[in-house]
């Protein structure tokens, strides 16, 4: 299994480029797990037709089934600390997907 450690925050140089690559509707082809060690952010669903949102904090564990979609974006006080786990590294890349294609109720 591989690991890395994601912190994002106001102060982290290109913050606004590495967040567009979390903004948009993707999935993965392998599940998703993340541990939240700080901080706090909201993560996006599309299932079923249902749109919702996730917000997880400091000690929250989140698993995403693989093929799900899904975004993630930080919440007001701009900072997020959590471990992400993958099988490996092909997993972490992310599919776009045309939202204006998913059907919505």
């Amino acid at each position: 299994m591989a690991r890395d450690l994601v912190v994002l925050h106001d102060e982290v140089p290109g913050i606004n480029d590495i967040l567009a690559k979390f903004d948009k509707l993707h999935y993965h082809t392998d599940e998703e797990v993340r541990y939240i060690v700080d901080g706090s952010g909201v993560f996006g669903f599309i299932i079923d037709g249902d749109k919702f949102e996730v917000h997880v904090s400091k000690g929250d564990f989140i698993s995403i089934p693989q093929n799900t979609n899904h975004w993630f974006t930080l919440d007001d006080k701009k900072r997020i600390k959590a471990v992400r786990y993958f099988k490996d590294n092909s997993g972490w890349v992310p599919v776009y997907v045309d939202e204006s294609k998913v059907l919505v109720h």
